[in-house]
């Protein structure tokens, strides 16, 4: 009897075998090993915007600092990689990995059909970020906190979207080769302060995107949070220096109709606030016209003024000046 039940499965496999072999036949349930090779590509003017904005000998030293702060950050070496393929009924296929590469290879055996896959790549390696909605093509987000101010970003986020279509019909083991783009931003602020004393300076960025969409590749701005800037150990420079990671701003400013105020030119803004001697904060709006693109790196350099005031070296960086500042919902950002 056992030798009989095992024929009988033997006679099985090769039907379905012979069945998956067949192109006349329906392959809906057949599978094939798929090889897909991932590589990090990291685009970004970091060292180009560093070469041209900050040239004298203290900006040199802010320069080195910032070069290493952000080294770690703007950096095509991934920890985690999540990868999901969708078919026409929904989510088909679904696995992580930690690869702390560059590159990464897997061979995947997956029934033949066409699939949608996204891969993203940083979003356990300390992020303050959330997925949410990654079993649905089209609602998978990554998106940040909503406190009424957030962290800077920890690590770059990179993402990729490609068509997976297993030809049926091939002989041989297919290959895809997929690119993960950073979809994150950084900006810094380097004040130059004279003689002038104040006990603290904290900022942060406002206007930039509050989530991306991954299979759109967008961003979204209905919440938009203010990011906490961190202050860069720029000793012997004299210069005081606040970086911070975020997502990017609009590609245009929201102008509005008969509005032509530098807010409402503005991408994106720096909120800084100057705690004097005495107590007294000045709040600094400085409101940036030129967008922030993912992967890139903006510098902002300004003047401090005695009462604590921020004036923009670049003279299309509008701002706006609040002294005696008190905390409370300005904090929000107005764009």
């Amino acid at each position: 009897m056992d030798a009989a039940r095992t024929l009988v499965l033997l006679l099985l496999g090769a039907i379905a075998q012979a069945s998956c072999d067949s192109i006349d036949d329906d392959l809906s349930d057949c599978g094939k090993d798929v090889r897909i090779e991932y590589t990090v590509r990291l685009l970004t003017n970091m060292q180009t915007e560093l070469d041209t904005e900050l040239t004298t000998p203290p900006e040199l030293l802010v320069a080195d600092g910032l070069r290493q702060a952000l080294s770690g950050y703007f950096s095509d070496r991934a920890h985690d990689l999540d990868l999901s393929f969708f078919s026409t009924k929904g989510l088909a296929h679904h696995e992580s990995h930690i690869i702390d590469a560059r590159e990464a290879a897997y061979t995947l055996y997956l029934p033949v059909k066409d699939y949608r896959h996204l891969g993203v790549a940083n979003t356990t390696a300390g992020q303050n970020l959330t997925t949410s909605g990654s079993d649905e093509l089209a609602a998978y987000t990554i998106s940040q906190l909503t406190a009424d101010s957030i962290d800077s970003h920890s690590s770059g986020l990179f993402t990729a979207r490609a068509n997976i279509n297993i030809d049926d019909q091939s002989v041989k083991d297919q290959t895809f080769h997929v690119w993960l783009y950073m979809q994150n931003s950084a900006a810094a602020l380097v004040l130059d302060p004279g003689t002038n004393q104040f006990r603290s300076i904290r900022a942060c960025i406002a206007g930039t995107a509050s989530s991306f969409l991954v299979n759109d590749s967008t961003y979204a701005f209905d919440h938009s949070r203010p990011v906490r800037m961190t202050t860069l150990d720029s000793d012997g420079s004299g210069l005081h220096c606040l970086y911070g990671k975020c997502f990017p701003s609009p590609d245009m400013p929201g102008t509005r109709a008969g509005m032509t105020t530098d807010k409402d030119n503005a991408c994106w803004q720096l909120h800084v606030y100057v705690t004097l001697l005495d107590g007294t904060v000045t709040e600094s709006r400085l409101y940036i016209p030129t967008r922030l693109p993912a992967g890139e790196l903006r510098i902002v350099k300004g003047f401090l003024q005695a009462d604590g005031t921020v004036v923009p070296s670049q003279q299309e960086v509008g701002v706006s000046v609040q002294l005696d500042w008190k905390p409370g919902g300005t904090y929000e950002p107005e764009l």
